[in-house]
């Protein structure tokens, strides 16, 4: 066969994209690129008014706000992205993260609660489980899932493996 030919547009492989997922890849670029968090947010908005399905429109808008330490924004974005999305279960830790951020200490533990559920071997799940629970001033509860941290952690996880035996030194 003749290799010599010259590749012309149409054979050029093509991605097909849903509806909006071009213009979250904008909001996305807005953000990262351009520094420009207030145009990513009102790209990632609408993209999530025409979409409902597009949890990650949520996921980035809830960064942002958090990062704005806009917590009761946040907070609303990380559950929208859950109502679309009960799947992806680090969606419950992301969630438990920013209501811990907030001040909102209860709820921060019952969604890490849900997030160990769900990921009973993730030792970052358990481990800021603990961390929260210390907070809250649930001593036995933090001890506990320090320790369940230990058991599930990967080689890759010896600093989480000394902090958790750290903080369950002060118990």
């Amino acid at each position: 066969e003749d290799d010599s030919r010259q590749m012309v547009p149409a054979d050029l492989t093509r991605v097909p994209l849903k509806s909006g997922e071009m213009e979250f890849m904008v909001g996305i670029l807005e953000d990262r690129m351009n520094k420009a968090p207030a145009n990513a947010l009102t790209i990632y908005q609408r993209v999530a008014q025409a979409d409902p399905s597009n949890y990650l429109a949520r996921v980035y808008s809830a960064n942002i706000y958090q990062t704005q330490k806009n917590w009761d924004r946040a907070i609303a974005e990380r559950e929208a992205a859950l109502a679309a999305n009960k799947d992806d279960n680090l969606l419950h830790l992301e969630a438990g993260l920013t209501y811990a951020q907030a001040g909102k200490l209860t709820e921060a533990v019952a969604r890490l609660k849900t997030a160990t559920e769900k990921m009973p071997r993730s030792a970052q799940a358990w481990y800021t489980l603990g961390l929260v629970q210390d907070s809250a001033g649930d001593k036995p509860g933090a001890k506990e899932s320090y320790a369940k941290a230990i058991a599930n952690a990967n080689s890759r996880q010896a600093q989480l493996v000394a902090a958790a035996k750290g903080k369950m030194g002060g118990h």
